[in-house]
């Protein structure tokens, strides 16, 4: 769909789709934040061009999200792959953590210290983290 002839409501629609509640989408687009406000972006809201526009930038970001985050989780990869022992083991934590594999707080036993760890023991700890 082409950007919305009226330049509010285009503004409302890429306000709501960044997660904006449609108040704020609203405000951000150039409505006055008065009693009416309620009323008329519930009326806004309800606009076919504008129900699908809205999605459509909604999905535009979900996408953008996906790409942005599976474009980090491969430069993690290659770090993994290439990098000195002290950028591996930071980015196996970081590639895990952005996975959901780890909490917020990382705590790893070993017997070994990061430095004595091999490439082998790098990849053994990648796979052991991955679904």
């Amino acid at each position: 769909m082409p950007i919305l002839k009226n330049s509010r409501h285009e503004k409302f629609c890429i306000e709501a789709a960044k997660g904006s509640t449609l108040k704020e989408a609203a405000v951000l687009a150039g409505y006055k934040d008065n009693c009416n406000l309620a009323y008329n972006t519930g009326k806004l809201i309800k606009r076919p061009e504008i129900k699908e526009r809205l999605e459509e930038l909604k999905q535009l970001t979900e996408d953008q999200f996906v790409k942005s985050r599976l474009e980090i989780l491969q430069a993690l990869g290659k770090i993994i792959d290439k990098g000195n022992d002290g950028n591996k083991i930071r980015a196996c934590q970081l590639s895990a953590h952005m996975q959901g594999f780890l909490e917020d707080t990382i705590n790893i036993k070993s017997t070994k210290q990061a430095e004595e760890l091999s490439d082998e023991d790098l990849k053994a700890f990648i796979s052991s983290v991955k679904v």
